[in-house]
């Protein structure tokens, strides 16, 4: 299974790289020099947020890992998880299932 680890910033960034991309090139076209460099940088800055912000989640029988395209990083494999916390819910300790924390 694969979850987007923050959608609604990458959506968010997704349309400001849009936005800047499209008001760079409308200074390009009417040749005003720093607007479109500064639409540039913008455009750039909010490039690399969208790709910060679409890094996947990957649950699966091996294990736990970040994905960013086809490049893994942080692998964890089952063996070498002890506890497991969701938002707004207890931690659960493997090794004492009665026990949280």
């Amino acid at each position: 299974m694969r979850y987007l680890i923050n959608p609604v910033k990458a959506l968010l960034s997704l349309f400001a790289f849009i936005l800047f991309l499209f008001l760079f090139v409308v200074s390009f076209q009417s040749h005003k020099i720093i607007p479109m460099v500064l639409y540039a940088v913008l455009s750039v800055v909010y490039f690399l947020l969208l790709c910060h912000f679409t890094k996947y989640l990957e649950i699966d029988e091996n294990g736990v890992r970040n994905r960013f395209l086809w490049k893994s990083y942080n692998e964890l494999s089952w063996d070498k998880i002890q506890e497991v916390g969701i938002n707004f819910a207890p931690m659960y300790n493997f090794g004492y299932k009665f026990r949280a924390g």
